[in-house]
C-alpha cells in the first residue's frame, strides 16, 4: 500500500489503474510463488484520454532480477546503443529508445529495488516530466519502509 500511495498521480487528461500482486498473493499459491521469485509487485497503467501515450509500471521490491541491471549501471560499456544511463541522484537507470522515442526505463532503486516502466507513445520530455527526482525519491522512501 505504501508503495501504491508513493506512484506518481496521473497528469491531467490521464487515467491511472493500480494493482497491488502481493496483495492477491494472500489467497493465490501462483501469486505467491511470482512474489517468490520476482519480489514483491505494484503495478500501475497510466493512459492518455486522449491519445496514444501510455506507460506501463511495475515496481519490484526486494527483487532479484535488480542483479542485472546493477551489472549494466555499474558498467554502461555493456549497454546496448540504444540504451544510456540515467542518473536520480543515487539512483541510477537504463533508458532505451526503440526509433528515437522511449521504450523503456528501468530505475535500480537502493540497489535492490526495480522500477520497470514500459512506454508507448511518449516523449522523453513528458516521460521525466511524470518520473522526476521527486517522484522516484517518494518510491525509494516507500520501498524501504
Amino acid at each position: 500500500r505504501l508503495i501504491a500511495a508513493a506512484l506518481p498521480t496521473a497528469p491531467e487528461g490521464w487515467t491511472l489503474e493500480v494493482e497491488d500482486v502481493s496483495e492477491r498473493a494472500l489467497n493465490s499459491p501462483l501469486a505467491a510463488g511470482l512474489l517468490a521469485t520476482m519480489g514483491s509487485q505494484v503495478t500501475a497503467r497510466y493512459r492518455q484520454r486522449d491519445g496514444e501515450g501510455r506507460l506501463e509500471v511495475a515496481v519490484h521490491a526486494d527483487s532479484p532480477m535488480t542483479q542485472m541491471l546493477g551489472v549494466l549501471v555499474s558498467n554502461p560499456a555493456l549497454l546496448d546503443p540504444d540504451s544510456e544511463l540515467i542518473e536520480y541522484e543515487q539512483h541510477k537507470a537504463v533508458l532505451t529508445t526503440l526509433e528515437g522515442s522511449p521504450s523503456q526505463l528501468q530505475v535500480l532503486l537502493h540497489e535492490k529495488h526495480l522500477l520497470d516502466v514500459q512506454v508507448y507513445g511518449l516523449s522523453e520530455e513528458r516521460l521525466f516530466a511524470l518520473l522526476d527526482q521527486a517522484a522516484i525519491d517518494r518510491l525509494a522512501a516507500a520501498l524501504e519502509r
